[in-house]
């Protein structure tokens, strides 16, 4: 059989995100936020990467969802910050960023009492994600 080499560009086109939380608009700890997107390309994966302004590259959460996924619900509450909170989907192929999809949304501090029951997602310090996002689909390369 012949090999067909990854097209980025076909793969970036047919990436395309369904649901996210509703942009500026404030997230409790007990709500759910959904991340739904058409299923990638079977050699390809989805990263969320979650962030304060400014943060992208320090702390930031990261979820990277199985090859055939197409969505996650994501507890407000496991995310470890509060304020604004920048979102990413990555397509990622071969380690490298093909295309990203983005926004943001409000989440709400714990109440005092919460802090100490609240569980939270595991918080990364890497590089290679983009410092500020910007609106739509955009390819990266």
């Amino acid at each position: 059989p012949t090999h067909t080499p990854f097209d980025a560009s076909a793969a970036c086109d047919a990436f395309v995100v369904e649901r996210t939380p509703p942009p500026y608009t404030q997230q409790e700890a007990g709500d759910l936020l959904y991340f739904v997107w058409q299923p990638p390309p079977p050699e390809t994966q989805v990263r969320l990467v979650l962030a304060r302004a400014r943060e992208f590259n320090a702390l930031r959460a990261d979820i990277v969802e199985p090859r055939g996924s197409n969505g996650l619900a994501l507890p407000a509450g496991s995310i470890p910050f509060s304020g604004v909170i920048y979102w990413q989907l990555l397509l990622i192929h071969e380690g490298q960023v093909v295309c990203r999809v983005d926004g943001q949304f409000q989440k709400a501090a714990p109440a005092f009492a919460d802090i100490f029951t609240t569980p939270t997602a595991a918080a990364t310090s890497t590089a290679g994600v983009a410092d500020a996002p910007t609106a739509g689909a955009t390819p990266d390369g």
